[in-house]
């Protein structure tokens, strides 16, 4: 299995930590958040190889890889995109070079997930639905996030991004399985959520959705990103 880690973008929010370092190597417990992805990359066996989109201070981001590939099993490729592509273009370019599976995990390499590996395949095998299944989470920003919607059966009804009267706080993870059917779709926008995943919702058993034990901290701001140093720093090894 292949996995994407979406790292390209520039951080605007995070700013001014962002001015000189790329948002996925800012560092939340003495290691960048890119090596939090690759450690729990690590441990699901599955996974064979790694693509790493670039774009702001991409030589940064590509020396780092450099410096610790060998550390891990799989192999690590960067991709460059000298125009950002959005991340839903993203997504299906790097889903479609070869080696092709049926699936390829997606992670947003600017979140910080720590979730068991086993039991979110496990639910995507059992539920199996036709373009992937997402983790999903309880924010406290729900008018920051996509949010989702679940029927009875674990199955996304729909996906609204940044919704101004939230109906819930059940948010879109940066972590996801996709089935190579999202390939096929055009996207209607440059994010992958509003681009394509919402059209995916539209569809009868097309995606879903599952609230696993573990952590997801989004460290998009300054102020996030205080406290998930604060977080990580008490609680995880």
């Amino acid at each position: 299995m292949k996995a994407i880690l979406l790292a390209a973008g520039l951080g605007s929010r995070l700013r001014p930590y962002t001015l000189h370092t790329p948002k996925c190597l800012i560092e939340v417990g003495g290691k960048p958040l890119l090596g939090w992805w690759f450690d729990w990359l690590q441990e699901a066996d599955e996974i064979e190889s790694v693509i790493v989109n670039t774009h702001h201070l991409a030589e940064q981001v590509c020396a780092y890889v450099a410096q610790v590939r060998t550390r891990y099993r799989f192999g690590i490729g960067t991709r460059h995109e000298p125009t950002l592509l959005g991340t839903a273009a993203s997504v299906q370019e790097y889903a479609s070079e070869p080696p092709c599976g049926n699936d390829v995990v997606v992670g947003l390499a600017d979140t910080l997930v720590q979730v068991d590996w086993p039991a979110f395949r496990a639910a995507h095998r059992n539920l199996d639905p036709c373009y992937g299944t997402l983790l999903l989470f309880r924010t406290e920003h729900p008018r920051e996030c996509g949010i989702a919607a679940l029927d009875g059966d674990g199955y996304i009804q729909n996906i609204v991004e940044k919704p101004v009267a939230p109906s819930s706080d059940l948010a879109v993870a940066g972590l996801m399985i996709l089935r190579n059917g999202v390939c096929e779709i055009r996207p209607t926008a440059e994010d992958l959520v509003g681009g394509v995943l919402t059209h995916c919702a539209s569809v009868p058993r097309g995606l879903a959705g599952v609230e696993l034990p573990g952590q997801v901290l989004d460290v998009g701001t300054p102020e996030r990103l205080v406290r998930a140093r604060k977080l990580v720093g008490a609680r995880w090894s």
